[in-house]
Protein backbone atom coordinates (compact mmCIF):
# COMPACT_ATOMS: atom_id res chain seq x y z
CA UNK A 1 0.00 0.00 0.00
CA UNK A 2 1.27 3.44 -0.94
CA UNK A 3 1.67 5.78 2.04
CA UNK A 4 1.31 9.51 1.63
CA UNK A 5 4.16 11.69 2.76
CA UNK A 6 3.57 13.97 5.75
CA UNK A 7 2.65 17.57 4.92
CA UNK A 8 5.34 20.22 5.20
CA UNK A 9 5.23 23.99 4.86
CA UNK A 10 8.36 26.06 4.27
CA UNK A 11 8.01 29.82 4.80
CA UNK A 12 11.06 31.36 3.13
CA UNK A 13 12.24 34.91 3.79
CA UNK A 14 12.16 37.02 0.63
CA UNK A 15 15.83 37.80 1.27
CA UNK A 16 16.70 34.12 0.76
CA UNK A 17 14.66 33.18 -2.30
CA UNK A 18 17.75 32.88 -4.54
CA UNK A 19 20.03 31.31 -1.92
CA UNK A 20 21.43 28.01 -3.24
CA UNK A 21 21.67 26.50 0.25
CA UNK A 22 17.99 27.25 0.81
CA UNK A 23 17.06 25.65 -2.52
CA UNK A 24 19.10 22.58 -1.58
CA UNK A 25 17.29 22.46 1.80
CA UNK A 26 13.91 22.67 0.03
CA UNK A 27 14.92 19.87 -2.34
CA UNK A 28 15.87 17.72 0.64
CA UNK A 29 12.59 18.45 2.45
CA UNK A 30 10.52 17.81 -0.69
CA UNK A 31 11.71 14.21 -0.64
CA UNK A 32 10.55 13.84 2.96
CA UNK A 33 7.36 15.93 2.87
CA UNK A 34 4.56 16.86 0.52
CA UNK A 35 5.88 20.39 0.51
CA UNK A 36 4.24 23.78 0.16
CA UNK A 37 6.58 26.76 -0.16
CA UNK A 38 5.51 30.17 1.10
CA UNK A 39 7.88 32.86 -0.22
CA UNK A 40 8.06 36.13 1.65
CA UNK A 41 8.72 39.48 0.06
CA UNK A 42 8.77 42.23 2.66
CA UNK A 43 11.97 43.83 1.37
CA UNK A 44 10.82 43.69 -2.23
CA UNK A 45 7.43 45.18 -1.30
CA UNK A 46 9.15 48.04 0.55
CA UNK A 47 11.28 48.76 -2.55
CA UNK A 48 8.23 48.66 -4.84
CA UNK A 49 6.38 51.07 -2.53
CA UNK A 50 9.35 53.47 -2.51
CA UNK A 51 9.61 53.32 -6.30
CA UNK A 52 5.92 54.31 -6.53
CA UNK A 53 6.48 57.17 -4.08
CA UNK A 54 4.35 55.70 -1.30
CA UNK A 55 5.15 56.89 2.20
CA UNK A 56 6.51 54.34 4.69
CA UNK A 57 3.87 51.84 5.77
CA UNK A 58 2.65 51.52 9.31
CA UNK A 59 3.66 48.27 11.00
CA UNK A 60 1.87 46.45 13.79
CA UNK A 61 2.58 43.11 15.49
CA UNK A 62 0.59 41.56 12.61
CA UNK A 63 2.86 43.11 9.97
CA UNK A 64 2.58 45.85 7.35
CA UNK A 65 -0.68 47.78 7.20
CA UNK A 66 -1.67 48.83 3.68
CA UNK A 67 -4.13 51.71 3.58
CA UNK A 68 -5.22 51.57 -0.05
CA UNK A 69 -6.26 49.06 -2.66
CA UNK A 70 -3.41 50.29 -4.88
CA UNK A 71 -0.85 49.34 -2.20
CA UNK A 72 -2.49 45.96 -1.56
CA UNK A 73 -2.51 45.20 -5.28
CA UNK A 74 1.14 46.21 -5.69
CA UNK A 75 2.18 44.08 -2.70
CA UNK A 76 0.24 41.14 -4.16
CA UNK A 77 1.94 41.68 -7.53
CA UNK A 78 5.37 41.55 -5.89
CA UNK A 79 4.44 38.33 -4.08
CA UNK A 80 3.09 36.80 -7.29
CA UNK A 81 6.39 37.58 -9.05
CA UNK A 82 8.23 35.87 -6.18
CA UNK A 83 5.83 32.94 -6.46
CA UNK A 84 6.52 32.57 -10.20
CA UNK A 85 10.30 32.90 -9.72
CA UNK A 86 10.33 30.27 -6.97
CA UNK A 87 8.14 27.96 -9.07
CA UNK A 88 10.55 28.34 -12.00
CA UNK A 89 13.55 27.64 -9.75
CA UNK A 90 12.07 24.53 -8.17
CA UNK A 91 10.87 23.24 -11.56
CA UNK A 92 14.39 23.70 -12.95
CA UNK A 93 15.84 21.85 -9.96
CA UNK A 94 13.15 19.15 -10.16
CA UNK A 95 11.82 19.93 -6.66
CA UNK A 96 8.30 18.65 -6.21
CA UNK A 97 6.44 21.35 -4.26
CA UNK A 98 3.59 23.82 -4.51
CA UNK A 99 4.21 27.55 -4.14
CA UNK A 100 1.65 29.73 -2.36
CA UNK A 101 1.57 33.37 -1.26
CA UNK A 102 0.32 34.87 2.03
CA UNK A 103 -2.72 36.63 0.62
CA UNK A 104 -6.35 36.06 1.54
CA UNK A 105 -9.55 37.31 -0.05
CA UNK A 106 -12.16 37.73 2.66
CA UNK A 107 -15.55 38.98 1.46
CA UNK A 108 -13.85 40.56 -1.59
CA UNK A 109 -11.24 42.31 0.59
CA UNK A 110 -7.62 41.70 -0.42
CA UNK A 111 -5.84 40.89 2.86
CA UNK A 112 -2.09 40.53 3.15
CA UNK A 113 -0.90 38.31 5.95
CA UNK A 114 2.61 38.40 7.37
CA UNK A 115 4.27 35.17 6.18
CA UNK A 116 5.13 33.99 9.68
CA UNK A 117 1.54 34.60 10.80
CA UNK A 118 0.26 32.76 7.72
CA UNK A 119 2.47 29.79 8.61
CA UNK A 120 1.06 29.82 12.15
CA UNK A 121 -2.48 29.81 10.77
CA UNK A 122 -1.58 26.60 8.92
CA UNK A 123 -0.21 24.93 12.08
CA UNK A 124 -3.03 22.46 12.67
CA UNK A 125 -3.03 21.22 9.08
CA UNK A 126 0.67 20.57 8.58
CA UNK A 127 2.89 17.92 10.11
CA UNK A 128 5.96 20.17 10.00
CA UNK A 129 6.54 23.88 9.40
CA UNK A 130 9.93 25.36 8.57
CA UNK A 131 10.43 29.09 9.01
CA UNK A 132 13.50 29.81 6.91
CA UNK A 133 15.13 33.10 7.69
CA UNK A 134 18.51 34.80 7.82
CA UNK A 135 20.93 33.68 10.52
CA UNK A 136 20.74 37.07 12.21
CA UNK A 137 16.92 36.82 12.55
CA UNK A 138 16.65 33.14 13.53
CA UNK A 139 17.05 33.47 17.30
CA UNK A 140 14.56 36.35 17.50
CA UNK A 141 12.00 34.22 15.63
CA UNK A 142 12.58 31.28 18.00
CA UNK A 143 12.01 33.59 20.96
CA UNK A 144 8.91 35.03 19.31
CA UNK A 145 7.46 31.53 18.93
CA UNK A 146 8.12 30.78 22.62
CA UNK A 147 6.38 34.01 23.65
CA UNK A 148 3.52 33.31 21.28
CA UNK A 149 2.96 29.86 22.78
CA UNK A 150 2.70 31.52 26.20
CA UNK A 151 0.07 33.94 24.85
CA UNK A 152 -2.11 30.99 23.88
CA UNK A 153 -1.84 29.06 27.14
CA UNK A 154 -5.52 29.78 27.76
CA UNK A 155 -6.20 27.29 24.92
CA UNK A 156 -3.52 24.75 25.80
CA UNK A 157 -0.11 24.79 27.44
CA UNK A 158 2.86 23.60 25.46
CA UNK A 159 5.30 24.45 22.73
CA UNK A 160 4.77 24.85 19.01
CA UNK A 161 6.86 21.76 18.45
CA UNK A 162 5.94 21.31 14.78
CA UNK A 163 7.73 24.56 13.86
CA UNK A 164 11.46 24.64 13.19
CA UNK A 165 13.25 27.92 12.57
CA UNK A 166 16.17 27.47 10.19
CA UNK A 167 18.78 30.18 9.68
CA UNK A 168 20.82 30.61 6.49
Amino acid sequence: MLMAKPNGLAKVSGDLLKNKEVLHFLAEKSREFSLAILPGGGGQITKAFKKKGFKRSKYTPMGRVTDSLEKRQLARDVLEINQANVQDAIDYLDINARVIIPVLYIATVLCHVNGDIYALAAYNGFDKIFIITTKDRAEAKREWLKQLAKCFEHIEKGELEKIEVVGF
